[in-house]
This record gives structure tokens, C-alpha cells and sequence, in this order.
């Protein structure tokens, strides 16, 4: 009895994680799941709902009671009792308004010290002993990976998102029921490497789709249900999927052109790594975050995925992962990304590690024309090349793309009114040469399905094309079509001119990205030649971020 409180408990903070929303998720005396009732309408809606709130309690309740008889089998029933009542309490008793409890990058030690902050004198007035405070911080610990866990296998957020959850109730069940399955055991309280491994899991597992015009539960998607294999070429073997090649070698040199999928690659490869407890312990390095700074030492792994959690990693726990014989993988992404200069510091770098690290493996991306195929030979690589999707390949990704879309829709006819979109696209790209020359590289691929679906199958005749009428949609149109009023009203024209500068500006410096408050400098030296816009630098900074879609923060 007492694991199914504890169950509801954390089915409560993980529908307000859900909701992102701080004043509903901090109603006194209301969960968020009995103000989610007061917003349906039918007797059976309800129903679903509590259902769905009962069987996913039930689902927390069957991890968490064998993990105390397992780990504190001597401790005295009472003890026991009353630990698993203070950590459901310590659950009731927090107020989740802190902000960065509804980021999307949340991971399951920011909660524990957040909800520790929250009723930091529980387990005294629980009057717990030393085997029941034991107990207690290995099941708030353990509990606040479940609330993640739920919080993020639940579709969208809010009101939208509950629709969805309703017509979907049983799937959605299924799904937490996976994903609480594929959390490896803990290994005590202090089972870092579990922690960490969660928290890349969640948040390199994810895809953000190409399309303004589309919602935002409909725009991101798991990676490990979206990710297709590609095609690697390898100047023995020839041409295998990715993965044969990945196998070939513990030291893999990966190129391919611009919007083929790199990243991704290296984001399906941590995901991996992350759930597979017995797997190599997975580092993402993306070399953007250091084009004005110094290449990271192995202490600072953790800068990119696991910033929050950093300062509970044990002393030398990088180092050991990579000295460890099946230990690591580090995943470096983008040489091309650091100006030309910078790059034989990269070789330097990667040397160096692998003089330290050699039981480590090793996957370095780039694009062609920053690296030659043999840049790396000396160092033992094996480079690869990655190729354009197949046409066979291209229809399963407009599949999987138009199953995105699918999912976020309410209702049947929107969801034949999709199916239909994808079967008027894929007859197109067998139609038009052009469009299947363009379909072969992923990111391009997805926004010719966004473009499709956004100007009723009126696509584009080439590529430059292809950008204009992006532009234009991301913009004006999309905005304008949703009667949003951004506050200051930036033309086309007007965001056209500060964005092609702050490229411009990036590019010259060989730069991917800048601080916020160099990139802010910059439109205001811009917006000195444009009388006509009034509004303030920092002002004029935010609608570029917030409503163009070209620029990220």
C-alpha cells in the first residue's frame, strides 16, 4: 500500500513537470491531474484520465517495491514504512515553481536537490534511523527519474496534449510502462554512472523536425523511433550501413555534407551507449561550444550533456570510464565547425587523448572540405563516408515524418488528411528529378515534407528556391497566417537584413555560434543604419530568436 501512494505521489509531480506550468503545478491542495479534470467535459474523459493517472502509479509501485526488499531486506518493516511515506510526502510537500523543473533538459539529480530544498528536514521529522535515511535518499533519488521518465513519454504538453493523451490512452500506457523498463537498476544512492546515463538518454533522444507552420509536439520526436540507418562508404569494404561500419573499427573518421545527418549519427550512437548498462559510458563533444574557447580536458566532458549533475560526479570518474576496457566512447562532432586555423589543434587534442585514453573509442565528424579522408590516418582512423539516402530510404523517411505528424493529430479526417499528403509527396518525388536530388539528404528531406504539407503540395523547382520560400514562411508567413503580432513588428525585410549580417558576422570570425550578449552588440550596430526600427537591441534579439526559427540560444 504504501509503494502505490508513493506511486501516486510521483504521477502527481510528473503531470506537472507535464504541463509546464508553474502556477498549476503549485496549487495547494490540488494535484495537477484533478485540475485536468475540471478542464474535460465528459463523464469518460474523466474516467480515462484517472485510469491512465492509476495505472501509471501502479507501474512506479511495481519498481519500487522490490528495490526495497531487495536492497533493505534487514531493515525492520516500520523503518521500511516509514521511509517510502516520507519520500511520498517530501513528493506531496514540494511546490514545483522553479523554472528549470519544466526545461526540457531536466534530469533526475536537479529534481532530487530541488525537492530536497523543498522539505529538507523530512527525514528528522520522520524520525528515520540510519538505515531508514539510506532508504529514504535512495528512493526520492530513484523516484525523481520516474517523474522525468513520465513527464517526458507524456505527449505535448497542456490542454493539447491532454486531448491527445485521452484518444491515445493506451498506447501512451504501454510506452511508460517501456521506458520505466529500460531504466537500469540503481546501484545504491550514489550510482552515478546511472544517473548520467539517463540523462543523456533523454536528452540527446530527439529529433526536432523541420516546419514552422507545424505544432511543437508534432515538430519533435523521439530519435530512437525516427532514426534511419544511412549508407557509409569505407575504401576497403565499400559501401554497408552505418553501423557495420561503426563495428569495423574502435576508431571511425565520419564525413559527410552539410545536413546529412552527422549530428544525428552521433546523437543515435550516445542514445545507444546510454541504455545499455553493460555499454561503453557515452561523451558528446561538439566542437562549436569551444570556437572561442579551449578544447575540453576529460573533466569537462560533461559541460555539453550533464552540466546540471557535474558537480556530484566523482573525483576522476571521466578518466576511469576512459582508461576502463569497454569503458567509453567519445563522440566528436564537427571539425568544421572551428575555424581553419584551430584544426591541427584538434588533431593535437584527439592524439593526445588517445595516447592517454587508447582503450577508449573514438568518432570524429566532419565535413569533406574541412578534412581530407585520411587527416586522421596517423592516428589510427578509419575513415568513412556518408551517403545520400537511397529513394528507397528517402520513402521510409517521409513515412516516419508524416507518422510524426500523424501522432500529434486530434482527430481521424486529420489524420487522413496527412496520409494523404504523403502519399500526394512521395508521387511527386517519383514525378520530379529535381525533388528526388534534393529528398536524398535528411535535413533537406524534412523540409521538403514541412514545405509540402505547409504550401498544399505546391513545392518548390530548385534548390535556392527551396530556401526563398523557406525564408519566406519562416519569416512572414507563418506569423501572419496565425495572426501572431510580435512585439516590436519586424518586417521581412528588416529580419532578412539582421540575420544575413549576423551570419556574415559568424562566418567571417569562423565561428557556428557567439555569447548572447556579443550576438545582442551586434544588431545594435546594425540597427544604428536602420532608423525605421525603434525597439531596442535586446528587444529586436528576442523576436529573432522567439519567432523566426533561424536562430537557436
Amino acid at each position: 500500500m504504501a509503494a502505490i501512494t508513493l506511486g501516486a505521489a510521483v504521477v502527481k509531480a510528473a503531470f506537472g513537470v507535464w504541463f509546464g506550468d508553474a502556477k498549476l503545478a503549485s496549487e495547494v491542495g490540488n494535484s495537477a491531474i484533478d485540475l485536468a479534470t475540471q478542464k474535460l467535459t465528459s463523464e469518460r474523459e474523466r474516467r480515462r484520465l484517472h485510469r491512465v493517472r492509476d495505472e501509471t502509479a501502479d507501474l512506479i509501485a511495481d519498481r519500487v517495491q522490490p528495490l526495497v526488499e531487495r536492497e533493505f531486506a534487514d531493515l525492520p518493516e516500520h523503518e521500511r514504512r516509514a521511509a517510502v511515506d516520507a519520500v511520498r510526502d517530501t513528493f506531496e510537500a514540494a511546490a514545483l515553481t522553479e523554472d528549470d523543473l519544466f526545461k526540457q533538459d531536466l534530469d533526475a539529480g536537479y529534481l532530487d536537490r530541488y525537492l530536497r530544498s523543498q522539505d529538507p528536514d523530512r527525514t528528522a521529522r520522520a524520525g528515520l534511523g540510519d538505515g531508514g535515511v539510506r532508504l529514504y535518499d535512495l528512493l526520492l533519488r530513484e523516484c525523481s527519474a520516474y517523474t522525468i521518465e513520465v513527464a517526458r513519454t507524456l505527449p505535448g504538453a497542456g490542454v493539447a496534449g491532454l486531448a491527445e493523451l485521452l484518444r491515445r490512452d493506451r498506447q501512451i500506457l504501454d510506452d511508460v510502462a517501456e521506458v520505466l523498463a529500460r531504466l537500469p537498476e540503481r546501484r545504491g544512492i550514489e550510482d552515478f554512472a546511472r544517473d548520467y546515463r539517463q540523462l543523456v538518454a533523454n536528452r540527446l533522444d530527439r529529433v526536432e523536425f523541420f516546419g514552422a507552420t507545424l505544432s511543437e509536439s508534432s515538430r519533435r520526436y523521439p530519435l530512437s523511433v525516427a532514426y534511419l540507418s544511412l549508407t557509409a562508404r569505407e575504401a576497403v569494404e565499400g559501401a554497408a550501413p552505418v553501423e557495420q561500419v561503426l563495428a569495423r573499427s574502435d576508431r571511425i573518421f565520419v564525413r559527410g555534407q552539410a545536413g546529412i545527418g552527422k549530428t544525428t549519427l552521433l546523437h543515435w550512437i550516445a542514445v545507444r551507449a546510454a541504455r545499455d548498462a553493460d555499454g561503453r559510458v557515452p561523451f558528446f563533444l561538439p566542437l562549436r561550444r569551444y570556437a572561442t574557447a579551449d578544447l575540453p580536458a576529460p573533466e569537462d566532458f560533461l559541460n555539453e550533456v550533464g552540466r546540471h549533475i557535474a558537480e556530484e560526479m566523482p573525483p576522476g570518474w571521466v578518466q576511469r570510464q576512459l582508461r576502463a576496457r569497454g569503458g567509453a566512447i567519445v563522440l566528436v562532432d564537427g571539425v568544421d565547425e572551428l575555424a581553419e586555423e584551430r584544426r591541427d589543434e584538434v588533431r593535437r587534442w584527439l592524439r593526445d587523448l588517445i595516447d592517454a585514453f587508447p582503450l577508449a573509442r573514438y568518432v570524429v565528424t566532419s565535413r569533406p572540405a574541412a578534412a581530407p579522408h585520411d587527416w586522421l590516418d596517423n592516428d589510427g582512423f578509419l575513415p568513412a563516408e556518408l551517403e545520400p539516402m537511397t529513394p528507397a530510404q528517402v520513402r521510409i523517411f517521409v513515412g516516419r515524418w508524416h507518422e510524426a505528424m500523424r501522432s500529434g493529430c486530434r482527430t481521424e479526417p486529420d489524420r487522413d488528411e496527412v496520409t494523404e499528403q504523403e502519399r500526394r509527396l512521395l508521387a511527386a518525388l517519383d514525378q520530379h528529378r529535381h525533388l528526388r536530388q534534393l529528398a536524398g539528404y535528411p535535413l533537406l528531406c524534412a523540409l521538403l515534407c514541412a514545405l509540402h504539407r505547409d504550401r498544399r503540395g505546391q513545392l518548390p523547382g530548385n534548390r535556392m528556391e527551396l530556401y526563398e520560400v523557406a525564408l519566406h514562411m519562416l519569416l512572414e508567413r507563418r506569423d501572419r497566417e496565425r495572426r501572431i503580432d510580435a512585439q516590436p513588428a519586424l518586417g521581412r525585410t528588416e529580419q532578412t537584413l539582421l540575420l544575413c549580417d549576423l551570419a556574415y558576422w559568424l562566418i567571417r570570425n569562423g565561428w557556428s555560434d557567439a555569447a548572447r550578449a556579443d550576438a545582442v552588440g551586434r544588431i545594435a550596430a546594425k540597427l544604428r543604419a536602420m532608423p525605421q526600427v525603434t525597439a531596442a537591441p535586446d528587444q529586436v534579439y528576442r523576436v529573432l530568436l522567439e519567432r523566426s526559427g533561424l536562430m537557436r540560444e
